[in-house]
């Protein structure tokens, strides 16, 4: 019988060729980032390589894919959302988050699948984004998942008019 070889262990660098690509990527894009924003895309670019490593997040990790087929990609709404929902309390609701990426805005992530979940929720702690809540469910359980928001209830028994996101639900 013969032995396979280990699986490749994808890449978990970061290097200035990869900022200079996703910099020239957001360009081609016409999306702006200011210097908090992009230096947060980057440090959770290098949480999703290293998270991927262990559990399979992507598949392909490298650098140029994890940038054009995923940091891009994500990014690339950014002008739409900015002329479409100009007001940056109004909050989102992501289904099927995956790996996902949050914007500067409220945001729900819905998310059925276990090992993406807890990288949110890692990615959400370790970058410190209040705006964002996690969500561990389907589409089809998304009313009883924000029922179960307390910032969901809040703003739904008209303390606010937007709901603010920033806890866990599941």
């Amino acid at each position: 019988m013969k032995r396979r070889a280990p699986a490749q262990r994808s890449d978990t660098t970061w290097t200035d060729a990869d900022t200079q690509r996703l910099q020239e990527g957001l360009r081609r894009l016409s999306v702006t980032l200011d210097e908090t924003a992009f230096a947060k895309v980057v440090q959770w670019a290098m949480l999703l390589k290293q998270w991927n490593r262990t559990f399979n997040l992507l598949g392909n990790s490298d650098s140029v894919h994890l940038i054009d087929e995923h940091l891009l990609d994500s990014l690339a709404i950014v002008p739409v959302l900015e002329r479409y929902l100009p007001r940056p309390q109004e909050a989102l609701v992501d289904v099927g988050t995956g790996a996902g990426f949050q914007p500067q805005r409220p945001i729900y992530l819905v998310e059925p699948v276990g090992k993406k979940v807890a990288f949110l929720r890692q990615s959400v702690l370790t970058l410190g984004l209040k705006n964002a809540t996690v969500l561990a469910g389907k589409i089809e359980d998304l009313e009883s998942l924000l029922r179960a928001d307390p910032a969901f209830r809040k703003g739904r028994d008209g303390a606010s008019s937007t709901p603010q996101p920033g806890a866990d639900a599941s």
